[in-house]
């Protein structure tokens, strides 16, 4: 009875922690001249495909919130092209990092992605990585990974505005992710995460869902080609795809303590 009690009582407060968290990036004002370094850097001329390409670096920035001991594949290029000008913009990006993360929230480069169909095939680090973010990604919005109902902006914005190769993942590109070893199915299409060194002692505090768990600062983020590594502080690998993204291939992050 206690111990239900205790677990209750530090769900509401993860889930509260998270919120703020979440709210804290959701409200964020990028720096000024953000927008049009971005705007240059993707050859964009219409304002509102900037604000989407923003609102997507957000998006990623929250799941990054959670990412604990995994390596999150990006599966965008123009997100991950946002995401290096946000860096080159130090001292408010180390701010930023330290009042959402409490750490730094690295990106460091990879080896070149695999394009074309060939991404979807199933094979590579790559694959697992952005099963990754496809599993936090409907975590969050309480969608079953296996049988999607719609296409989140991580996955759809670079067809949208036209960057890089325009992939646009379909609802069954999605389905067939995988589901990466951690993500545990506690009813059909709903599955929370266990880390690593948790896995056989205590249920893991990754929020999902209103009512869900929840933790801050993950160690590992993904980004893709080029990166930060050195001139930045370095940090993790990532996961990308062929309409963009990266992998220990096209880059990624690391949040270290």
């Amino acid at each position: 009875m206690l111990q239900t009690l205790s677990d209750t009582v530090r769900s509401t407060l993860f889930a509260g922690r998270r919120r703020e968290t979440e709210n804290r990036i959701h409200d964020y004002a990028f720096p000024a001249g953000l927008r049009n370094k971005v705007a240059a850097r993707l050859g964009l001329s219409n304002e509102k495909s900037v604000d989407r390409v923003l609102l997507g670096l957000k998006e990623y920035l929250i799941l990054c919130i959670d990412a604990r001991d995994m390596v999150l594949g990006m599966p965008s290029q123009a997100v991950d092209a946002a995401w290096h000008e946000f860096i080159l913009y130090t001292r408010p990006y180390t701010d930023f990092c330290n009042r959402v993360y409490g750490h730094y929230l690295h990106h460091m480069p990879g080896d070149e992605p695999s394009t074309g169909d060939d991404f979807l095939s199933g094979a590579g680090r790559a694959w697992m990585d952005l099963g990754r973010t496809w599993m936090l990604t409907c975590m969050r919005a309480d969608q079953n990974p296996r049988k999607p109902t719609r296409v989140p902006l991580l996955f759809s914005i670079d067809a949208e505005v036209g960057v890089g190769m325009g992939r646009a993942f379909t609802l069954e590109d999605l389905a067939a992710l995988p589901i990466p070893p951690g993500f545990l199915q506690t009813e059909p299409g709903r599955y929370r995460y266990i880390a690593k060194k948790n896995r056989k002692a205590r249920r893991s505090h990754i929020w999902w869902g209103p009512a869900g768990q929840g933790t801050s600062g993950g160690p590992y983020c993904g980004g893709v080609t080029g990166g930060h590594h050195g001139g930045h502080g370095g940090g993790c690998s990532g996961s990308c795809s062929s309409g963009g993204g990266c992998s220990g291939g096209g880059g990624g992050c690391g949040g270290g303590h």
